[in-house]
């Protein structure tokens, strides 16, 4: 009989332990699930603000060529209408004035839309802490490729640059020369 009770014993502090192991099991399980999601929203909120960065900047690209084409247009016009006004154009260039007269008019609607999506752009990025980051990193990385863009010029003009970095102010040496024998500038 000693036995039994022993055993409904045991069973009984093992079935504890099990129902305790469960709750400390099912507390984990809902930390990591919290962690994941929260990892998760800010790798979407990270990739829908690189997209949107993205875009941005297609969309400016796009807005570069736009403006160039419409100075181009302009001094074109702009050299037609001195002739224009005197009469002397002929009939390819009164043809050419018109084209460049209806694609600027064409580039304001067209403007109108760019600006229109500049704007939803904007409303697109959201702020905080992620996209601050995002953008620390793309400048970091933007100054140290122009950095290391710079260093290469400045070495292949053999160290003579004005950049401050202190890098023209050492005397130049040749290969397998020692610097005590480096001739200064």
């Amino acid at each position: 009989m000693w036995l039994w009770d022993a055993l409904l014993a045991f069973l009984a502090t093992l079935f504890g332990v099990f129902i305790i192991l469960a709750i400390i099991k099912t507390d984990i399980l809902w930390e990591i699930d919290a962690y994941l999601r929260e990892r998760s929203s800010r790798r979407r909120h990270i990739l829908n603000n690189s997209m949107t960065i993205k875009s941005w900047i297609a969309n400016n690209q796009e807005f570069d060529a736009f403006l160039q084409r419409e100075v181009y247009l302009l001094e074109n016009r702009e050299m037609l209408k001195p002739k224009a006004a005197s009469g002397s154009l002929s009939q390819n260039q009164e043809k050419l004035l018109g084209k460049i007269e209806g694609e600027l008019k064409q580039r304001k609607r067209h403007l109108w839309t760019t600006c229109q999506g500049f704007s939803k752009l904007q409303s697109g990025i959201t702020r905080g802490v992620y996209i601050e980051e995002f953008c620390r990193q793309i400048k970091t990385a933007e100054q140290t490729r122009k950095w290391s863009i710079d260093r290469r010029a400045c070495q292949l003009r053999q160290d003579c640059c004005d950049r401050g970095c202190g890098c023209c102010k050492r005397p130049r040496r040749a290969p397998g020369q020692t610097e005590a024998f480096a001739v200064a500038d």
